[in-house]
C-alpha cells in the first residue's frame, strides 16, 4: 500500500519530528477552521504562477479579485468579526526557515497544497533573539484553513511537494506592506519591525531578508525541509 503524504514527509524529515495538526500540540498556536467548499479560491490559486527554483516566492498582501468573492464576506464577518481585513495570496517553493515573524493580529491561511509550518511562541523571544530549537513542525494537508494566533511566530510555509505551495493569506488591513514612517525607537522590539505589523527576526543565512533590512537574531540551525515527489 502506498504511504500517505504525511508519512512520506515524516520519513524524509526525521530531523524535524513533524506533527499532524490534530495531535493536540498545535492548538496552543492556532485553530483549524471548517468552512464551506472553497472552489473559487482553489481556481484562483491554480491560475497563479509558481517560480521554477527552490526558494522562489510570490506574495500579494491584498487582492481585489479575492476580496470580491462571496466567501470573502464570511471571512470578514465571521473569522475577523466584521473588522477590516485584507485577503491576499502566496505561492512559493520555500524549503528553509530563514526567519520568524509575528503580527499584532491573527493570521488566517487557506492552503490548497500540503505544507509544513514551523511554529513557536513570541514569549520565547529573548533580547530580540530566538533559537530555532524552540520551533515545532506541523503538517498541513491540502485544502485546510488554519488560523495562527498573534502570539505565534511563524514564517512562509515550507513546500512538502517539489511542485510548491499555494495559499490564501488573511490579515489585518495593511499588514506586510511598506512602513510609512521611520521609527524613533522606544521599545526593545522596534528594530524587528520590517514592514507594517510585521516584526521579523532573520537567520544570518537569509541574505535577501538581511539585505532588505531584517534584524539578524535567529540562532541555531536554519531548518530545512526535504521535499517529496509523488
Amino acid at each position: 500500500m502506498a504511504l500517505d503524504i504525511l508519512t512520506q514527509c515524516q520519513l524524509a524529515n526525521e530531523h524535524l519530528h513533524i506533527h499532524p495538526l490534530d495531535d493536540g500540540s498545535f492548538f496552543k498556536y492556532g485553530l483549524v477552521h471548517k468552512l464551506a467548499p472553497t472552489l473559487e479560491f482553489n481556481a484562483f490559486l491554480e491560475a497563479q504562477p509558481i517560480g521554477s527554483r527552490i526558494g522562489d516566492e510570490t506574495y500579494i498582501p491584498s487582492c481585489p479579485e479575492l476580496q470580491s468573492l462571496e466567501l470573502s464576506k464570511i471571512i470578514t464577518e465571521n473569522l475577523y468579526g466584521t473588522v477590516d481585513c485584507q485577503i491576499g495570496w502566496y505561492t512559493g517553493k520555500a524549503n528553509k526557515l530563514n526567519a520568524i515573524e509575528y503580527h499584532k493580529c491573527a493570521e488566517i491561511l487557506y492552503l490548497t497544497t500540503p505544507a509544513v509550518l514551523l511554529l513557536g511562541h513570541v514569549s520565547d523571544i529573548v533580547a530580540n533573539t530566538y533559537h530555532t530549537d524552540k520551533l515545532e513542525a506541523f503538517f498541513v494537508p491540502a485544502n485546510t484553513w488554519v488560523e495562527l494566533y498573534s502570539s505565534t511566530v511563524h514564517f512562509a510555509p515550507l513546500a512538502v511537494l517539489a511542485s510548491g505551495v499555494r495559499q490564501i493569506v488573511v490579515q489585518q488591513k495593511h499588514t506586510n506592506t511598506p512602513k510609512s514612517v521611520i521609527l524613533s525607537e522606544h521599545l526593545e522590539e522596534d528594530p524587528l519591525l520590517l514592514e507594517r505589523n510585521k516584526w521579523v527576526i532573520a537567520h544570518k543565512e537569509a541574505k535577501a531578508l538581511v539585505e532588505a533590512g531584517a534584524y539578524i537574531g535567529l540562532i541555531g540551525q536554519n531548518l530545512q525541509l526535504n521535499q517529496i515527489s509523488l
